[in-house]
């Protein structure tokens, strides 16, 4: 699974082919990333949000998120996807404005399903 979305090979082509990806940093040290997507104007995906374990719950990801939505440059709506079995992730998300439009389950080859919920922040929820 690492090698599928996560190698240098598919990171540097998700780049070429228009995601935005930012290191994140405290005090010089490396604790996670993110990348996201703009489909339409004001209009955006969030592709990745991955904040180390022992760095969660620090409040890191709520002022991560917040630059995130100045660089995306007043998002009108962002969606996500997350598996349903992350409920750490999930409350975070909720605690951020986003909420569950759905439930879908996405067959990825090699046997491997996921099985996640569609998710949504508007700058109206």
């Amino acid at each position: 699974m690492l090698a599928k979305f996560h190698s240098p090979q598919v990171l540097t082509q998700q780049i070429e082919s228009g995601q935005a990806y930012f290191l994140i940093q405290v005090d010089e040290e490396r604790i996670g990333y993110c990348s996201f997507t703009e489909k339409e104007p004001f209009i955006y995906f969030l592709n990745k949000f991955y904040i180390d374990q022992t760095q969660q719950g620090k409040g890191i990801g709520k002022k991560v998120f917040a630059l995130l939505r100045e660089k995306m440059m007043a998002p009108k709506q962002i969606g996500l996807q997350v598996n349903r079995r992350n409920i750490n992730a999930i409350n975070f998300y909720f605690k951020v404005g986003f909420v569950i439009k759905e439930a879908k389950d996405f067959a990825i080859g090699e046997g491997y399903s996921m099985d996640d919920f569609i998710m949504e922040w508007s700058k109206m929820n």
